[in-house]
């Protein structure tokens, strides 16, 4: 199934469901994936062939920004809950990438 226009949230949720289930996180609890696009408030990392994860611009360490991320870069990532009760993705860039 494509995403296309907004991300929903019940799609993101599911996202995040399927990758804990099938990705395993580093001794540091990070997971790994690759930068597939950015926009000024927004981003995709691929996770697998088939899946993507959403991420917001507040949710990348700082000081790094969403700008610095560039489509390829090997980023890790959280998954969490934020105050609305949904998936959040905490995303910095790392320098070694483990295979998915």
């Amino acid at each position: 199934q494509s995403i296309s226009g907004a991300f929903a949230a019940k799609r993101v949720t599911a996202t995040a469901r399927e990758i804990a289930a099938t990705l395993v996180a580093d001794n540091r609890g990070w997971f790994h994936g690759f930068v597939e696009s950015t926009g000024q408030k927004f981003g995709f990392i691929r996770v697998s062939n088939v899946d993507r994860l959403f991420f917001g611009a507040h949710q990348v360490d700082h000081p790094m920004t969403i700008r610095d991320l560039r489509s390829g870069d090997a980023v890790e990532f959280r998954l969490g809950r934020n105050r609305q009760g949904l998936v959040a993705c905490h995303v910095r860039k790392t320098l070694a990438f483990r295979g998915i």
